[in-house]
């Protein structure tokens, strides 16, 4: 609230929020971000994202955004334009296996080494066996749920389809998850980067996208934003109703900060006389 408070004074900004809404639950979260639009007087951003353990749960955030505008309270939701995850792999910081014992104890080597034991026979045999025991007293173990693990693909894909998800392919090619994962980690001499989706997948992005209320844009907590190349998603998911939740909706105020125009992002001079997004 002093934060939120001290922007009232300034006369200017934005708050941008990222919260989980279940500290206790998403109405008594969202009371108070809406304490903090109200009290501010200034426009504030908030992150919606489709979590696994309540995928409908963004049905009564976007109800309760709806709310808000009605007031004239600006409160807007961010939909990022992909899933929001993280890519896993033997040169990366995490991979499926990363919580287990076994990989523990190989985890400090080289990435040589690593891929060698990886190919090692008796090493799978140990390594899967303690992925079928896991629990979840790492949290590292999170990332055995391959219905939420997909391969990134050539070219690269980030919304891929739920049945493309390691779990169903495995189910139709008569394997366990765990092993389609392991041997996915070994293409391409482990250099293979799978895809864990931590929060939404295509049904919430392309609901929430076709509303005119919502933002195309998103960052990623750092300072940096970018909006996606693809403009008029709405295009791409003619069966869909244009209102998700099945009535009308209390347009939004009009642009809130000149930030969030539809020009192009900012540049920064690149490398070589180029540019970058900002």
């Amino acid at each position: 609230m002093g934060i939120a408070l001290g922007m009232r004074d300034a006369g200017s900004g934005v708050i941008e929020m990222i919260s989980d809404f279940d500290q206790p639950d998403q109405a008594t979260e969202f009371a108070m971000i809406r304490r903090l639009a109200e009290a501010s007087g200034r426009p504030l951003s908030l992150s919606l994202a489709q979590a696994h353990r309540a995928p409908d749960g963004w049905r009564g955030l976007l109800q309760r955004i709806d709310d808000a505008a009605a007031d004239g309270v600006q409160i807007r939701g961010q939909v990022a334009p992909r899933a929001i995850g993280l890519l896993l792999g033997l040169q990366a910081s995490l991979n499926p296996f990363s919580g287990l014992p076994s990989y523990k104890a190989i985890a400090g080597e080289s990435f040589e080494a690593r891929l060698a034991a990886l190919r090692d026979a008796g090493f799978r045999r140990r390594l899967l066996a303690e992925a079928d025991q896991a629990t979840t007293a790492d949290p590292r173990n999170r990332m055995l749920n391959f219905k939420m693990m997909f391969r990134l693909g050539e070219p690269v894909n980030y919304e891929p389809p739920e049945d493309d998800a390691l779990a169903h392919l495995a189910a139709r090619q008569g394997v366990s998850a765990a092993s389609l994962a392991y041997d996915l980690l070994l293409e391409d001499d482990g250099r293979q980067f799978p895809l864990f989706a931590l929060r939404q997948l295509r049904p919430l992005q392309s609901r929430c996208l076709r509303r005119h209320d919502r933002r195309r844009e998103h960052g990623d907590g750092a300072g940096r934003w970018w909006r996606p190349c693809r403009h008029h998603r709405r295009c791409e998911f003619p069966d869909l109703p244009a209102d998700p939740l099945g009535a009308a909706t209390a347009p939004m105020a009009a642009s809130i900060s000149p930030g969030w125009s539809s020009a192009r992002p900012p540049t920064l001079p690149g490398p070589s006389g180029s540019t970058i997004a900002a």
